[in-house]
């Protein structure tokens, strides 16, 4: 037994976290109290004590013993797994202080990258552009410094060189994102000619860069420090440790693009103001906002123009996922004229910018105004026939006519069309109104679905082994769509067999990808599937059976449009195309009649 799994036995989760809050018994697995994490009234966070994890459901802190420590006291992982060995008395491994004194070196090396590029931005020479960039962009010296804004060299290896000099190794300064092996030999530093940005933990320690190119044409214009063991691409926010408490404040969160972005905000005033590295809003990034915002609202300011716009347009049915899944409000400021929030400060002062914080819409209301903005013919009875039709998906992801109603009369408004007419067109589209066929979902939905069936299916797997069995009968050959459930679903049925206690299968997964899958769906409410266990395992199946010949179908259609196909071959793939649609509509039918399911490929 490791040290991770002598401190998690010998450390009593609801003690641990019955010292920061009220926990009262909660049915026959868990319990329930005040989220010590956030302010709220009404108990979201619950502990299950027989597997030795906790979840908040309101801002979505979870974990085990060890991360409430991390969390609450905000320690790293060493601290707090030294502190919960003192209080219980378990002694400590030299392997795993070794483990942890690696860490320990790459947050050396990332600081001392940290102060050396601090003196490139100061150098009366060498940090002269990223200077004058700096006063271009209105950077005030306190913002500077409170951010602590660097500047890599025009240099492909001054970085490198600086670091051997202070015995910091090539090995270490590769492992910690500062330089990469190049095919000719030798190391490159990570940044040249950028201004940096130290990436932070939300407890302020700097484990990563960001690099803004100051020089025109320079590309990319955003460059961030690869994937180390101390930073992962999309578990971070820029500026979070610096706008927490404004956020908690205000009660909402700005989220931008750029680091500069972020940075000119704070400079104008608005603290609340975050960046997401480069990447679209992960479900991680949207649960550390959760914890600091009560009313979970979060406002998206990214590039004011048209292809910034159509960017976040676009990106939608992905935020929307994050929001649903995470509780988040999605709002999006539209900057006028297409100005980037800066250069609207800069020109109309911070209380206009308020003013139009205060009134942006949600993520519906941006979507329908920004459609009709950009369509060119909103008068003529074609012009606006098109313009319906151009707004279906959005109404498609709308769940009921009461939500919908407040935009089918904006839309009439702005289309000068009959209400009652368009309330008749358009709710025969809403989601709850559809057919259940895959074909007419737009791609979110059946994705929902989808993943529900998976995680479902995992949940029965562990509680029954006649699941299990029905799974490597009907399933055999099709694998779950999402890589990470195939894998843990492969576990359960190979190393993990037989298996069905969650604190030893958690114990045994952790570390890896799969315990974080196994532990959220520990916590979700299954309940209703214990009745009929192998009914709900059969619904199941037939969805992830029915998407799984959907795709052979669309597959095989793109093959028969081939040219040049012989004539055999052509009568195979056609056997093969009507097999599948055959198939996947035998198991549709199955889900909406509840007919037990043969077989898969019978």
């Amino acid at each position: 037994m490791d040290d991770k799994a002598r401190v998690r036995a010998a450390a009593d989760i609801l003690e641990v976290a019955g010292a920061y809050t009220v926990l009262k018994r909660r049915g026959a697995r868990g319990y329930e109290g005040l989220c010590p994490f956030h302010s709220e009234r009404t108990p979201s966070f619950r502990v299950l004590t027989e597997e030795g994890i906790f979840r908040c459901f309101g801002c979505g802190a979870k974990g085990n013993v060890i991360d409430f420590v991390m969390q609450k006291e905000g320690m790293d992982f060493r601290q707090a797994l030294q502190t919960l060995a003192e209080r219980h008395g378990v002694t400590l491994s030299d392997a795993t202080s070794e483990q942890f004194e690696g860490r320990q070196h790459l947050r050396d090396v990332i600081a001392a990258a940290a102060a050396y590029f601090r003196d490139i931005f100061q150098h009366p020479a060498r940090g002269a552009t990223a200077r004058a960039y700096a006063a271009q962009r209105d950077l005030s010296g306190e913002t500077i410094e409170l951010f602590g804004i660097g500047a890599a060299p025009d240099d492909w290896n001054a970085l490198h060189h600086h670091l051997l000099q202070a015995g910091h190794s090539a090995e270490l300064q590769e492992a910690a994102g500062l330089v990469r092996l190049v095919p000719s030999g030798g190391y490159r530093d990570m940044f040249r000619n950028r201004l940096i940005f130290p990436i932070c933990t939300e407890l302020g320690t700097i484990i990563a860069f960001g690099g803004r190119a100051i020089v025109a044409g320079d590309q990319p214009k955003y460059l961030n420090s690869p994937d180390t063991a101390l930073y992962q691409k999309g578990h971070q926010l820029f500026g979070l440790h610096l706008a927490k408490a404004e956020i908690r404040r205000k009660d909402r969160a700005i989220l931008v693009e750029g680091y500069v972005d972020v940075v000119s905000l704070h400079g104008a005033g608005f603290g609340e103001a975050v960046g997401v590295l480069g990447t679209a809003l992960t479900l991680q990034q949207a649960r550390s906002l959760l914890r600091f915002t009560a009313s979970k609202r979060v406002i998206i300011a990214f590039d004011a123009d048209w292809a910034g716009q159509t960017a976040v347009a676009r990106g939608i049915p992905v935020l929307e996922e994050v929001a649903k899944a995470s509780g988040l409000s999605l709002s999006v400021l539209i900057v006028p004229d297409g100005k980037d929030p800066d250069a609207f400060i800069a020109a109309q002062g911070s209380e206009a910018f308020a003013a139009l914080l205060d009134r942006a819409p949600g993520m519906v209301e941006f979507q329908i105004q920004h459609t009709l903005d950009h369509h060119a013919d909103c008068q003529s009875p074609d012009g606006k026939a098109e313009a319906v039709r151009k707004l279906l998906p959005i109404f498609q992801r709308i769940g009921s006519q009461a939500q919908a109603e407040p935009y089918i009369r904006m839309v009439a408004r702005r289309l000068g069309l009959n209400e009652l007419n368009l309330l008749l067109d358009l709710t025969q589209h809403l989601r709850h109104n559809r057919a259940l066929r895959y074909e007419t979902r737009p791609a979110a939905v059946v994705q929902q679905r989808v993943a529900e069936a998976e995680r479902g299916l995992i949940f029965l797997m562990v509680e029954y082994a006649e699941v299990r069995a029905l799974m490597s009968e009907r399933l055999a050959g099709i694998e779950f769509p999402d890589p990470a459930y195939q894998i843990l679903r492969e576990r359960l049925g190979a190393d993990l067999a037989g298996m069905s206690e969650w604190d030893r299968l958690l114990t045994a997964l952790e570390g890896t990808p799969e315990y974080e899958i196994l532990q959220d769906i520990r916590f979700e409410n299954f309940a209703g599937l214990a009745g009929e266990p192998l009914w709900a395992a059969s619904d199941f199946v037939s969805v992830i059976a029915s998407m799984h010949w959907e795709k052979e179908a669309m597959r095989l259609r793109t093959e028969l449009a081939g040219t040049d196909l012989a004539k055999v071959e052509v009568q195979r793939i056609t056997r093969e195309l009507q097999d599948a649609l055959v198939l996947a509509k035998g198991y549709q039918a199955r889900l909406s009649g509840r007919v037990e399911p043969a077989a898969t490929g019978s």
